[in-house]
């Protein structure tokens, strides 16, 4: 927890969620891969990455990281919205392993079985599945929903086909953050997750992390981390929607450069449109 990739997933959702709250605006964060709440030993690269920024929301969001203890996705969205949400902040979360429902749970996290609209489990089913649930979902998600997708790496293999239009409606009532680590973007395997993602989701936000070769950070080698925001507000031109973006570009510029990346690299980085790139 803490490497380039999640350093940008958590840099994206820090500055959508300190968006949402400036406006006064109620977030409901719905975290369908919630892993571990927070890691306590966050190895010193890390650490000095963030301290490396300049004031921004993830630096915002990450008060212990001098200790070392940097926070989840879950634990980060609770910290902003205790900080600037003023009562308007819901987190909710939930795990395929019953451990890591516990802990999260004994952080003061919310289940999504919590929510009033939890959606009934299908026939047979065994057990929390996080596809199974956001399928369940599309059609109960509200306006104030932030739905924060992160599965495994076997994503565009095995999911991205079915799933990424089942964002496309999810986006049409809620806001959504998916993860995703791409092997090879220039692969028929890429091609193909590029021309679902043109298809499905025209007018999201898309931001890359390239790999980082010469990394000794776990996870950081082998993957480009895409982070792409879908939501039916980034499709109206305005005030609202350019100051995102702005604050997006200015987190994506600090980052490329405490990661030391290239003028190239720090391009990837940068937000821009799907279907017009």
């Amino acid at each position: 927890m803490g490497n380039a990739g999640d350093l940008l997933k958590h840099g994206v959702l820090a500055e959508f969620v300190r968006w949402r709250c400036d406006a006064g605006e109620r977030i409901r964060f719905l975290d369908l891969f919630a892993g571990l709440p927070f890691n306590p030993e966050t190895p010193p690269e890390v650490i000095s990455r963030i301290q490396g920024l300049d004031l921004c929301a993830l630096t915002e969001a990450q008060p212990d990281i001098g200790e070392g203890r940097y926070l989840g996705s879950t634990k980060l969205v609770q910290h902003l919205g205790q900080r600037f949400g003023n009562g308007k902040v819901e987190v909710y979360a939930a795990d395929a392993d019953p451990g890591r429902n516990e802990r999260l749970a004994a952080e003061g996290l919310q289940s999504l079985e919590a929510l009033p609209a939890y959606p009934d489990a299908p026939e047979g089913a065994d057990g929390y599945d996080a596809y199974t649930f956001l399928s369940a979902y599309i059609d109960q998600a509200e306006a104030q929903d932030l739905v924060l997708i992160d599965p495994y790496a076997d994503f565009l293999l095995d999911k991205a086909e079915t799933v990424i239009p089942q964002i496309s409606q999810l986006a049409e009532r809620a806001a959504i953050l998916l993860f995703a680590l791409n092997g090879d973007p220039y692969s028929p395997d890429g091609e193909r997750f590029d021309a679902l993602l043109d298809e499905h989701l025209p007018g999201a936000v898309i931001m890359t992390v390239p790999p980082l070769r010469s990394s000794k950070i776990e996870g950081e080698k082998g993957y480009y981390a895409d982070v792409i925001l879908a939501s039916h507000a980034l499709g109206e031109d305005g005030y609202a929607k350019d100051a995102l973006l702005t604050r997006l570009d200015i987190f994506a510029r600090q980052l490329g450069r405490v990661l030391g990346r290239s003028d190239r690299s720090r391009g990837m980085l940068r937000p821009r449109v799907l279907g017009k790139r």
